[in-house]
């Protein structure tokens, strides 16, 4: 009986502690991800976004961090988890491994707003999670460009090289200085 009501309407520190540590082992794993996207898992012309993405997380641990400290808890040490950059090299190519973390970062925007929604947590926790969300959703939104980006460039066809630009029909002389 306790516990249910806690979750309709009382925070919980117990509640808030968990979600905070839970979202800092995800953080800690797709900050990963990111660097290992920037060394070379996809394009270059996507690697500038991967830094600035694994950059953004540093600032997000960094908050969930003081938050913790302000739960008056230890702030656990980041366990190396490389298995988010495994499963996206298995993906071939760029857009597919894009597609990849787009999937990973819609999945955490949908875990934020559900969290500041949830009245069991603290004001403070759930003020947090909305604008962790509000920024994981500028990050989708950058991606996406990217990706249409890509897309676009992979499509425009490239210019003829310079000797098919002038074919001659066999046979055919063409004047000097036309």
């Amino acid at each position: 009986m306790e516990e249910s009501s806690q979750r309709v309407g009382r925070p919980s520190l117990a509640r808030d502690i968990t979600a905070v540590k839970r979202n800092m082992s995800f953080r800690y794993a797709y900050m990963r991800l990111y660097q290992a996207a920037a060394r070379g898992l996809v394009e270059r012309d996507a690697q500038p976004l991967m830094r600035e993405f694994a950059d953004e997380e540093r600032e997000v641990l960094a908050r969930l961090s003081i938050a913790l400290r302000q739960m008056r808890q230890p702030v656990p040490v980041e366990q190396p988890d490389d298995s988010l950059a495994r499963k996206m090299s298995a993906r071939r190519g760029t857009i597919n491994r894009l597609r990849f973390i787009r999937q990973g970062l819609v999945t955490a925007l949908d875990w934020y707003f559900r969290h500041a929604e949830d009245q069991s947590h603290h004001p403070d926790v759930r003020v947090l999670f909305k604008e962790l969300g509000d920024a994981q959703l500028q990050r989708v939104r950058r991606l996406d460009d990217l990706v249409k980006k890509l897309k676009r460039e992979k499509a425009e066809p490239e210019p003829p090289a310079a000797e098919e630009e002038e074919k001659e029909e066999p046979g055919e002389e063409t004047p000097i200085g036309q």
